[in-house]
């Protein structure tokens, strides 16, 4: 007999104990029951783990372009997403731009045949991640200049000198969830 059950803890502690613990109690159990258990654990993608300054960034500019009462608040997903990968390697913040139009019937999930997006949000979308990348580069480049690292025309990217800048508000609706995930904040941008 073969079975494969999918585990998917918020925290990377806790998944690397669930994978030992979970070969310990199928071996004793086994060797109770007198028959033979050879366990097989694959670590497939880790949890979406955004780094709480990001997602702080990524929440900011979601208030600026777009109205707060689009901006909400959302629990932990336990959807798998490979992104996860990078987010191990360098801050980021993953976060959705909603699409769903009730009055388009534009209202399945992601995994639906039916499943399609009201392109009335692309718009939203490209000045939400072109904000947020503007934003992060701002950053970096403060951290930057903080280590005495000066780059001879850094002046030049950005004529504002990283400023608050003036944002055109998107059409349509959208709203930006962000969540606590083990004391650590995720961020999503969705529209609807």
């Amino acid at each position: 007999m073969s079975t494969c059950v999918p585990v998917r803890p918020l925290d990377a502690g806790v998944r690397r104990h669930l994978a030992k613990r979970i070969e310990e109690l199928a071996t004793g159990l086994a060797r109770v029951l007198r028959v033979e258990c050879v366990c097989h654990y694959s670590f497939g993608n880790p949890a979406v783990v955004n780094d709480p300054a990001m997602t702080e960034l990524v929440f900011q500019v979601a208030h600026e372009v777009t109205a707060a009462d689009k901006v909400l608040v959302e629990v932990p997903s336990m959807g798998a997403e490979d992104f996860s990968s990078f987010l191990e390697k360098v801050p980021g913040c993953y976060f959705f731009i909603g699409t769903r139009n009730p009055e388009k019937n534009l209202i399945y999930g992601h995994h639906h045949p039916k499943f399609d997006i009201d392109e009335a949000a692309l718009p939203l979308a490209v000045e939400m991640y072109s904000a947020a990348c503007s934003e992060s580069w701002c950053v970096a480049l403060s951290r930057a200049r903080r280590y005495r690292w000066r780059a001879k025309d850094a002046h030049q990217l950005r004529p504002d000198g990283c400023r608050a800048r003036k944002s055109v508000k998107a059409r349509g609706s959208a709203a930006m969830t962000r969540a606590a995930l083990t004391g650590r904040a995720t961020a999503t941008l969705a529209a609807s």
